[in-house]
């Protein structure tokens, strides 16, 4: 990982931030299915 400045490089955040973005669909996708088959 390469780092600028201030820290984070913007296409290393830009990485992360969609990881954390798909990972965050997946987890409320999941608990909206479990929910649904409990409720």
């Amino acid at each position: 990982m390469k780092l600028n400045n201030k820290g984070w490089g913007l296409n290393t955040m830009l990485i992360i931030s969609a990881c954390l973005l798909i990972f965050l669909l997946i987890a409320a996708y999941y608990i909206y299915v479990l929910y649904n088959s409990i409720g």
